[in-house]
């Protein structure tokens, strides 16, 4: 599906996260509240939107669960549930996480990262 690859970005702050996909045919935007615990990253969706053929977004409501690890400023995830995911690496970029580190054509609403 068009919206699930392409460039990714995800920032991390303060109990939230936002992340946004872009391709030349589909730029989505995800967001909402995490929880780690150990090796465990619960993620919270509050809202998810964007453009693309399908329609596929994240939904409010929608929990994922990760078994997460850092590691010299990557961090991988392997997902728990839902089991069907792909696994995940993300590459540290910054140290000052703001919503303008997303992709500035699909970025979430300025409320997903608030100040």
């Amino acid at each position: 599906m068009a919206e699930n690859y392409g460039d990714f970005t995800l920032v991390v702050r303060d109990g939230r996260f936002a992340f946004t996909q872009r391709n030349p045919n589909a730029g989505t935007w995800q967001y909402g509240r995490l929880r780690v615990n150990g090796d465990r990253m619960d993620w919270f969706f509050t809202d998810g939107g964007g453009r693309g053929p399908n329609n596929a977004a994240n939904k409010p409501g929608e929990h994922f669960i990760w078994k997460a690890t850092l590691y010299r400023g990557a961090l991988t995830m392997r997902p728990v549930t839902p089991a069907d995911l792909m696994g995940q690496a993300w590459h540290r970029v910054g140290a000052a996480p703001t919503i303008r580190a997303l992709a500035a054509a699909c970025r979430p609403p300025v409320t997903a990262l608030p100040r």
